[in-house]
C-alpha cells in the first residue's frame, strides 16, 4: 500500500508541473499580445495628434498668408496653376508638391508642426500646407487649406502718432506723446528715419522699412513691413464743408450750408450761391489763388479750398476756433504744377477740428491734397493728413494722429526741396486713439470668400 501511494503522489508532482509550464506559457503570451496592442495604440495615439496638429499649422499659415495679402495684395509665391487644376483630384497633390519645393527659408515653424504658404500668381487662391511633425519627418501627416480671396476696398483708420509713407527726419526737441500714457504713440515711416542729432521723445514703438532697429519687449524690430496708407482724395470730404473757397477768388457757401447748400456736390460748377466770410482774402502768385486769414477773425466751419493753396492764420487766443480746413489740388493729387492743394499754417492759429465732423466721427483737422507745413507755433487739435509731405516747425502743437503719405512731391510745393517729411524745434504730437476717415486705403482688404480642406 505504501510503496501504492508513493506512486501516485509522485504522478501528481509531475502533473502540478506540467500545469505550472502551461499557465506560464499562457500568461507569457498574454503579455505578448497586451505589449503589442500597446505598442499599436501608442503608434495610432501619435498619429492622431501629429493628424490634428497639420490642421493646427495649416491654419497658422492660412494667418499669416493672408496678413501679407492685407498689406500687398498682389504678393505671390512665384507658382503658376495649372489650367483646370482648382477643384480637381490632382489639386491637392499639387499644392503639396509646391510646398514641398519651398526652400527651408520658407518654412514657418509653430507649436506641433510646421507649414508653408502658397500664393500662385495666376489665380486668387491661397494654399496653406501644414506638416506635422515637420515637413522633413519620415512619417509625416499632412494637411492641406485652400482659400479663395478677394481684394477689397476699405475704409482708412488711423493706428499711428505719426505715420510717412517715405522718408522722416525727427530734429528738434520733438515729443510724440501718449495722451492716454500706454505707450501706444507709435511712429514707423516707409522709407528712412534720420534724427539730425535730435533729442526726440516718442511715447511708443519707432519702425522703419529702411532702418534696422533691434526688437524690445514691447516693439518688433526694423526694418518692418510697410504700413498701408490712405488715399487722399479730398473732394471726398466736400459733402461736409460749409463754406467753399474757389479759384474765381470767390467764397460760396457749401454743401453742409444751413442757408444755402450747394445742391449738386461739385465743387466751383458755378451752381453755388456767392457769400461773404469776414477775415479772409485771396491773391494770385504764379497764376495760383492762394486764399488767408491774417487777421485772427473767422466764422468756425467746415472750409474746402479747391483748385489753390492756403496760407495764414486761424483762430487766435485761448479758446480754439472749431475749423477744419480741407485743400484740395484739382489734379487728383498727381503732383502736376503749378503746385496746389497745399496748407502754410501761421503762427498763432489755434482751431479744433468741427464739431459736425466730430459727430460723424471725423476727428479731422486738416486736409491737404499737397503738403501741410507750419510756418510757425500752431496749435490744431484734430488728425492732419497730407497726400504728399508735412513739416513741422517752433513750438506747434497737435492732438490726433498725423499721416503724410508721401504719393509724390509737386515741385514748387511748401516741402518741394526734399521729399523728407521732419519735425523740428520744440513740436509736439499728441495721440490718443485711432481715428476713422472717409477715405480708401492704398491697399486692398484680403477677404475670405470661402475655405476647404483638400
Amino acid at each position: 500500500m505504501r510503496k501504492g501511494m508513493r506512486s501516485i503522489n509522485s504522478d501528481e508532482r509531475g502533473a502540478a508541473i506540467a500545469v505550472v509550464l502551461l499557465v506560464g506559457t499562457v500568461l507569457v503570451l498574454m503579455s505578448s499580445v497586451m505589449i503589442a496592442r500597446g505598442m499599436r495604440q501608442l503608434v495610432t495615439t501619435s498619429g492622431d495628434t501629429n493628424w490634428d496638429n497639420a490642421l493646427f499649422a495649416a491654419e497658422a499659415g492660412l494667418d499669416e498668408g493672408l496678413q501679407v495679402l492685407d498689406l500687398q495684395f498682389t504678393a505671390t509665391t512665384g507658382e503658376a496653376l495649372p489650367a483646370g487644376m482648382l477643384g480637381s483630384g490632382d489639386e491637392r497633390e499639387w499644392a503639396v508638391a509646391a510646398a514641398d519645393a519651398h526652400p527651408a527659408s520658407d518654412v514657418v515653424p509653430v507649436a506641433g508642426g510646421e507649414f508653408v504658404v502658397v500664393r500662385p500668381s495666376n489665380a486668387t487662391v491661397l494654399f496653406a500646407v501644414g506638416y506635422a511633425p515637420s515637413r522633413e519627418a519620415t512619417e509625416r501627416r499632412v494637411r492641406v487649406i485652400r482659400a479663395s480671396v478677394d481684394g477689397v476696398p476699405w475704409l482708412y483708420e488711423t493706428e499711428h502718432a505719426l505715420l510717412v509713407g517715405g522718408d522722416l527726419d525727427i530734429a528738434g526737441n520733438t515729443t510724440v506723446d501718449d495722451s492716454n500714457d500706454n505707450d501706444g504713440a507709435a511712429v514707423h515711416a516707409n522709407g528712412d528715419i534720420t534724427s539730425s542729432g535730435a533729442s526726440f521723445v516718442v511715447e511708443g514703438c519707432v519702425t522703419s522699412v529702411d532702418n534696422t532697429f533691434s526688437a524690445t519687449a514691447q516693439c518688433p524690430p526694423s526694418p518692418a513691413p510697410p504700413e498701408p496708407l490712405p488715399v487722399i482724395d479730398p473732394v471726398q470730404m466736400y459733402p461736409y464743408a460749409h463754406f467753399l473757397l474757389c479759384d474765381d477768388r470767390v467764397a460760396y457757401a457749401g454743401p453742409a450750408s444751413l442757408l444755402t447748400p450747394d445742391p449738386d456736390l461739385v465743387p466751383c460748377n458755378g451752381n453755388e450761391i456767392p457769400v461773404v466770410l469776414a477775415g479772409w482774402s485771396s491773391k494770385v502768385q504764379g497764376g495760383v489763388v492762394t486764399w488767408g486769414n491774417n487777421t485772427g477773425v473767422s466764422v468756425p466751419g467746415v472750409f474746402y479750398v479747391d483748385n489753390g493753396n492756403f496760407s495764414g492764420r486761424l483762430g487766435s487766443g485761448a479758446v480754439p476756433l472749431e475749423v477744419t480746413l480741407i485743400v484740395g489740388n484739382g489734379k487728383g493729387g498727381t503732383c502736376q504744377t503749378p503746385a496746389t492743394g497745399n496748407i502754410e499754417l501761421g503762427a498763432n492759429t489755434n482751431i479744433v477740428r468741427h464739431s459736425s465732423l466730430a459727430a460723424l466721427g471725423y476727428d479731422i483737422a486738416l486736409v491737404a491734397q499737397g503738403d501741410i507745413a507750419f510756418i510757425g507755433g500752431a496749435t490744431v487739435g484734430g488728425a492732419i493728413l497730407a497726400h504728399e509731405q508735412i513739416d513741422y516747425r517752433g513750438t506747434s502743437g497737435s492732438w490726433g494722429a498725423v499721416v503724410a503719405v508721401d504719393a509724390c512731391n509737386t515741385v514748387g510745393s511748401p516741402i518741394s526741396k526734399s521729399s523728407t517729411s521732419s519735425t523740428s524745434g520744440d513740436s509736439t504730437i499728441n495721440y490718443g486713439a485711432p481715428i476713422k476717415t472717409p477715405f480708401t486705403a492704398s491697399n486692398l482688404h484680403a477677404e475670405v470668400v470661402g475655405w476647404y480642406e483638400l
